[in-house]
């Protein structure tokens, strides 16, 4: 994170112009919990995090997908950098949805980031849905042992985002399912 805030600086930015990371995590389940508490120690030393600044936590996806080389973990983002005024969405280009759909925000239970963001593009508004599972409002896993059961409820929870911000399933241009076994 470190190092993405050294290369927004680069273009002008800042953190806060974080739409969506993407954290791709060796061996996730070893260490997830080390990498939320890491993420929002640095996002709460950065202000991103603290009950004054709501809506600045970028939409995200942890998954263990094996970096290349020896890194434990690798962060690819999508950031709005600019400051021309957007009069399209009259909000702003760039907007952070902590909570949407029928989850709660994801720092209620100790995670940092935004369920969503939306973002003004020149082709249309593009909305950035967080990695999405079958967890209940606490944050714990459900359907233990029951893929059908699982992807259920994830594609439910999806289409709950979706609709609170009037994105259409139809609309969806691309979409990723991270699994834990090949099976």
């Amino acid at each position: 994170f470190e190092d993405a805030e050294a290369l927004l600086k680069q273009a002008g930015a800042d953190l806060n112009s974080i739409a969506r990371t993407w954290c791709y995590l060796n061996d996730i389940l070893s260490w997830y919990t080390s990498f939320n508490a890491t993420r929002s120690r640095f996002f709460a030393q950065r202000k991103l995090l603290s009950p004054t600044q709501s809506g600045r936590l970028p939409a995200s996806t942890g998954m263990g997908v094996h970096p290349a080389g020896d890194a434990r973990c690798l962060v690819d983002l999508f950031a709005v950098v600019g400051d021309a005024p957007c009069n399209r969405a009259p909000e702003g280009c760039l907007c952070k949805h902590l909570a949407a759909g029928k989850q709660r925000a994801a720092m209620e239970y100790g995670s940092s980031f935004a369920r969503a963001s939306t973002v003004c593009t020149p082709s249309g508004r593009t909305v950035f849905v967080s990695g999405t599972a079958a967890i209940d409002p606490a944050g714990v896993t459900c359907f233990l042992d029951d893929i059908p059961g699982q992807i259920r409820m994830t594609l439910d929870c999806l289409r709950a985002v979706l609709g609170d911000l009037q994105c259409p399933t139809q609309n969806a241009v691309q979409a990723m399912a991270y699994c834990k076994t090949a099976q």
